[in-house]
């Protein structure tokens, strides 16, 4: 891969219309592959109950104001992932970019319980 085309694309990506064009990519997507989703969301569900689990608390608290997300407690970016150190704390979450989450999971592996 070209990294000068990669670093264009990226720099697009964070661009209005690149935000704009994602979106709609990603809902044709949706569109065209509904059934394939569904049942690959209904396998993860069942495969990682406790995952499954962990992550729907933790959205229903950031949605209903009782969990705040945060910025990336690694660097700091705004758009961040809660990670569980252990599943069966499932409110017991870190903030992490979908970058440093890879990393952390690279080097550290699952979180407990999962």
């Amino acid at each position: 891969m070209n990294p000068d085309r990669v670093s264009a694309r990226n720099a697009y990506q964070k661009t209005d219309t690149g935000i704009e064009s994602t979106k709609k990519d990603k809902a044709k997507y949706v569109e065209l592959n509904r059934d394939k989703i569904r049942k690959l969301t209904k396998d993860y569900r069942k495969n990682h109950p406790n995952k499954s689990k962990a992550h729907g608390k933790v959205a229903y608290a950031v949605k209903m104001g009782d969990l705040t997300r945060g910025a990336c407690e690694v660097c700091g970016e705004l758009k961040a992932h809660g990670h569980h150190d252990d599943y069966s704390k499932p409110l017991d979450v870190r903030w992490l970019c979908s970058q440093c989450h890879s990393d952390w999971h690279k080097e550290n592996g699952e979180g407990l319980n999962a």
